[in-house]
């Protein structure tokens, strides 16, 4: 795991493939949902959505796996956060058991 920028971070399986990390995904984000943040002594809300990939034959390096996930990663938010995206399928996380 490292951070890409911003509030981006980016986590590889090795030895998974994008379906097998599911089930992996799903339980990280209830983990975050059940250990609340608080800054300041305020609760903090906080979202995650992921976007999920693995390099294809078709890849001509990290970049085009880079550029998918990260595309995908924007159509979780878009579809209205804490949601994940995996090969182009958004789901949401109660969708996701």
């Amino acid at each position: 795991m490292f951070r890409f920028g911003g509030e981006e971070f980016i986590i590889i399986f090795r030895g998974k493939n994008a379906e097998e990390c599911k089930p992996i995904i799903t339980d990280l984000r209830n983990t975050l949902l059940h250990s609340p943040l608080f800054f300041n002594g305020k609760k903090l809300n906080v979202s995650v959505s992921f976007g999920v990939s693995q390099l294809k034959p078709t890849d001509s390096g990290f970049t085009d796996l880079f550029n998918r996930v990260d595309s995908y990663l924007y159509k979780s938010k878009n579809a209205g956060r804490n949601k994940m995206t995996i090969e182009d399928i958004t789901y949401s996380f109660d969708e996701a058991k």
